[in-house]
Order: C-alpha cells, then sequence, then structure tokens
C-alpha cells in the first residue's frame, strides 16, 4: 500500500520498495513524504496508488489546510473515501463530486486540493481531474517536460461541484510526477519554484534515477521546506 511510511533521521518518510505499491511490469512508482520543518510528523499531506483492476489504477495525492492533529485526521478520512469510491466511481470528476459533497455535508470548515487520476496501463492513457492542487508535471520519452492546466475550486466548498476531466496518452518511458505545494512554495515565489522543478524533471538526474520521487526532493528541497512535501512519480515502462 503506497502509504505504508517510515521516518528517517532526515525526517523523510519514504517509500522506496516498489512492493509497497501495486506491481506491474508496465509502471513503476516511487514516493516521499517530508513533513513542515516546523510541524513534525503531523500533516495533511498524501499520496496513493489503488489498483482497480490488471490494466487499470487509481493514482492520487492530495493537500488538506492545515499542519495540526485535525488535518491528519481529515486527511486519512478523504484517502479512505477515495479508496472506497475509486473502486464504485469510473469517473474521476464524478468521484470528486461526491467526496466534496461528503465534505459540505460533514459541515467540514477547510478544504482539501486534490489531484485524481484514472490510469489505464494498456491504452496508456491518464483520466484525470484536479480539485484546486499543483498541475502535475509530465517527462514524455523524447525529453519534453508538459505542466497540466490549473485545476478547478478544492474539496469542501459548496460552489465547487462543478468540475472538468481530460484524458492524455502516455508514451513509454513516460515519467508523471504528482507533487504538493510544499515543493513549488520551499522559496515562496510559485513560479520561479514550478520552473526549478520542471527544470529538475527534465534533468536526467531525477529522470533516469532509481528513486526518481527522492532525486527530485533532493534536487529542490533538499533540506526541507515551511511545509509539507510529498511526491509521487510514475513511470511508464
Amino acid at each position: 500500500m503506497a502509504t505504508d511510511i517510515r521516518p528517517n533521521i532526515l525526517g523523510v518518510r519514504s517509500n522506496p520498495s516498489a512492493e509497497k505499491f501495486p506491481t506491474s511490469e508496465r509502471v513503476r512508482f516511487s514516493a516521499v513524504n517530508v513533513p513542515a520543518a516546523c510541524c513534525g510528523l503531523t500533516g495533511g499531506d498524501w499520496y496513493d496508488v489503488i489498483p482497480i483492476s490488471d490494466r487499470r489504477l487509481v493514482v492520487s495525492i492530495g493537500d488538506v489546510a492545515g499542519h495540526n492533529v485535525e488535518s491528519a485526521v481529515v486527511m486519512t478520512r478523504v484517502k479512505r473515501s477515495i479508496r472506497t469510491l475509486a473502486k464504485e466511481v469510473a469517473s474521476p470528476r464524478l468521484l470528486l463530486h461526491r467526496l466534496n459533497a461528503t465534505l459540505c455535508e460533514d459541515a467540514f470548515r477547510g478544504f482539501v486540493t486534490t489531484f485524481l487520476g484514472y490510469l489505464d496501463l494498456e491504452a496508456r492513457t491518464l483520466t484525470y481531474s484536479n480539485a484546486g492542487h499543483p498541475p502535475p508535471i509530465v517527462r514524455r520519452s523524447d525529453g519534453t517536460v508538459t505542466m497540466f492546466d490549473t485545476g478547478d475550486a478544492p474539496l469542501g466548498l459548496k460552489s465547487s461541484d462543478l468540475r472538468v476531466e481530460s484524458t492524455i496518452a502516455l508514451d513509454s518511458g513516460s515519467l508523471l510526477v504528482l507533487y504538493t505545494d510544499g515543493l513549488t512554495e520551499v522559496r515562496r515565489n510559485v513560479i520561479l519554484g514550478e520552473r526549478m522543478v520542471c527544470e529538475a524533471v527534465q534533468s536526467g538526474v531525477v529522470a533516469h534515477a532509481d528513486d526518481p520521487a527522492d532525486a527530485l526532493r533532493q534536487r529542490v528541497v533538499p533540506h526541507g521546506s515551511h511545509d509539507d512535501v510529498a511526491i509521487l512519480t510514475v513511470m511508464l515502462m
């Protein structure tokens, strides 16, 4: 399970073992989760990989606003809800709609950003919706790097039910990079941060690493960030 994590002496909760992710000859995952330097190990960031069938799985990453126990509790509830709904709903847009309705019914007073993608390993397509989360990045096999479009409103807002979903093709050798905003806001300048992350993803140091997520962490936030940082990478084989 993608969220089985362990602390190390650097404070980086890491998941380097491929055995903790769904195994397939067609895809490889890596991930890290770095708590905010100011707040210990409690936070609202998560990543997850959810197998649906032999050819389909769901990838998610998200961030519950805040750095306290309440944020961690909400994060756990949201992640569990996504795991349940992913096996009932075949559309990321509809899944986010139902999840948002649940949060609003519970009178949740904060907000949650999340990116949700249904990956078809046979067709090599990703169908996704984005609820206010930082746009993922894809590095194609030819080295071209593209940042996804900005998403819709975060979850937890009653006015955020109108959502869209899109589908992109991913060729063999494509590297999909999902991350939370602590990665791009480390210097408190989002534009500069996005450029740094794109340049790092384009580099062979990250793209050809055995553990691309940790290589990206070391390249962009080697000393941590003022916010939690979660990174999930998906390499199509």
